[in-house]
Formats: C-alpha cells, sequence, structure tokens
C-alpha cells in the first residue's frame, strides 16, 4: 500500500467519522410522567415570582455581522400586570422607555421626543420589544423562565419536547427541554416563527432563571439577547417606579393595533 493510498484513507475515516459523529438519534419522546412533572415544575415557577427587577446587558445583532450592545432595566409586578423596561446607551444616555401598566402602553423614544400611547396587546408592544403571541408571555420573557398558556392541554412531542396545538386556549407553542434533566431550552410559536431560548439556568432560593434569554423574531431576521447580571425577586416595587419620565417637550403619538 503507497502512502498516497494510507493518506487518502485516513481522510476518508476522517470524514466518515465526523459525518456519524453529526448525525445523533434524537431523543425519545417525553413519558406522561415526565410531561406532568415538567408542567408541574412549570407551574411552581409561574406562582414562585410575584416581583422582581433585573439589569444587564442587551444586545440587538442584525443578520451575522452588525449588533449594537445597551444597559437594560427591567422591573415588573405580576397582579396586577405591570412591566417598565429601560434601555440606555452604554456610555449612558436615556434610549427608550417601555411601560405597560395593565392594558395601557406607553414608550418614550428619547431621540426622536415621541411618546407612543395605547392599548397594551402583542401587536403594539411588539414594536418595541420582541414579544410573543399574547401580553401576558412577556412577564415570562422578562421574568426569564417559560409559563405556558393552556398547558392542561400540552401533550408529548416528537423528541424531548412538549407541543400545545390548535386545541390549546391562545397561540399554539412548542417546548424543547434538555433530556436528561428535562429544563426548559427553547419556546417555540410556530405562527410567528419567534424562538425564545432560556439559557445559563440559576437559581436563587427557590426561583428558577435563565442568566440569558435570546428572542429570535423569525421575520427579517437577526436576534436580541438580553444577559441578566443581576436578578432580584419578590421585593416590594414602589409604585412610582411605574411612571415615565419624560421632558417638558415632546410629540405624542396613539398606537392602535392598525398602525403601521
Amino acid at each position: 500500500m503507497t502512502c498516497p493510498f494510507r493518506l487518502s484513507s485516513l481522510v476518508l475515516v476522517v470524514v466518515l467519522l465526523s459525518g456519524c459523529a453529526a448525525i445523533r438519534p434524537a431523543p425519545p419522546p417525553l413519558t406522561p410522567p415526565e410531561v406532568r412533572s415538567l408542567l408541574e415544575s412549570l407551574g411552581i415557577q409561574e406562582q414562585a415570582v410575584s416581583s422582581f427587577y433585573s439589569m444587564g446587558n442587551v444586545v440587538l445583532k442584525k443578520w451575522l455581522v452588525e449588533s449594537e450592545e445597551a444597559r437594560i432595566l427591567v422591573v415588573g409586578t405580576r397582579d396586577p400586570l405591570r412591566i417598565k423596561v429601560e434601555i440606555t446607551h452604554s456610555w449612558g444616555p436615556p434610549v427608550l422607555h417601555v411601560l405597560v401598566d395593565r392594558d395601557r402602553l406607553e414608550a418614550f423614544s428619547f431621540p426622536d421626543a415621541v411618546l407612543y400611547t395605547g392599548p397594551a396587546t402583542a401587536e403594539t408592544l411588539g414594536r418595541f420589544l420582541p414579544c410573543p403571541p399574547d401580553i401576558d408571555s412577556i412577564w415570562a420573557l422578562l421574568r426569564g423562565y417559560p409559563a405556558l398558556p393552556g398547558a392542561d392541554l400540552a401533550r408529548a412531542g416528537s423528541g424531548g419536547r412538549i407541543v400545545c396545538d390548535e386545541d390549546c386556549a391562545g397561540s399554539p407553542w412548542t417546548l424543547q427541554v434538555k433530556p436528561r434533566t428535562l429544563e426548559p431550552e427553547r419556546l417555540i410559536f410556530p405562527k410567528s416563527s419567534l424562538e425564545v431560548i432560556f439559557s445559563d439556568i440559576q437559581e436563587q432560593g427557590e426561583v428558577r432563571y435563565a442568566g440569558e434569554v435570546e428572542v429570535r423574531p423569525g421575520k427579517g431576521g437577526g436576534k436580541v439577547l438580553i444577559k441578566n447580571e443581576r436578578m432580584v425577586f419578590n421585593r416590594e416595587i414602589p409604585e412610582q417606579i411605574f411612571e415615565l419620565k419624560k421632558p417638558s417637550a415632546y410629540t405624542r403619538i396613539e398606537l392602535d393595533e392598525e398602525t403601521p
């Protein structure tokens, strides 16, 4: 056997082995006890947090090259539903403040000095923040752990997935979990192609949350990555926090679901 033949044989073996390693069998479907245990755990986590605030960075990545990074502060209460998001440049000046107060939305764009107001819906909020198909799910996204509407009708799907299809209340969803730990990993909303990826899961007392939450809108490409540097749960939030501070002069625009 000549040296060139041995070399080509080695390359062929490496290619074949690499191909075999890349093709991994899909994990088996979750068993009924695993589905029940997972849904019970998610329900406990949903009830475990009544308020939170978080600080960190948000990265907006456009396609494959461009990216922008800013600071983000989020404060929220679950009942009543109130969420305030403040995004500032990494060097200090404010960029965007968004307030959801029950069924009302206010968003102030500082570069444009424009105040947007209107009903708090997935459509209106989606103009400023990546938003799941229902407004309540934005709480779970920012709190850092999935909450699943209509979970009592969910079923095991292929691989390590739980599926809530057209029979579910609200928008259909699919939850991908890690096979060994059953830790939630990826929440997909098929109708809008939006995906939310929960990674770097951490614990703070009884509360579990993702150190990083990545949102992939699906349409238009790009992604938004929230890096939670600090999370604080179940503290009393002063009422004045849920006020939108504005300069003395600005333009006001009323939003509705039909506004482009």
